[in-house]
């Protein structure tokens, strides 16, 4: 499923075999769908995991100093 932000409950999720159009399962998510709601919770906390896995991102001045050395700058988000 791809992430599209115009797109939200209800949708209806279906579930056919390889080369056939015969619908095998069908389901409507609602927007208080309790696997909805753990599928959401699950996602966010791994994204915040996997963000705050990402490696520091190191920043050169953008010369606008008046000093001649170059400056580096470590982004930092996690704290």
């Amino acid at each position: 499923m791809r992430s599209n932000v115009t797109v939200g409950p209800p949708f209806d999720l279906l579930l056919y075999k390889k080369d056939s159009l015969h619908i095998t399962r069908y389901r409507r998510v609602s927007a208080g769908d309790r696997d909805l709601n753990l599928i959401h919770s699950s996602w966010e906390q791994s994204l915040r995991r996997a963000v705050e896995q990402l490696p520091d991102i190191e920043f050169q001045s953008s010369g606008n100093e008046n000093s001649a050395e170059s400056t580096r700058e470590v982004a930092r988000s996690r704290g």
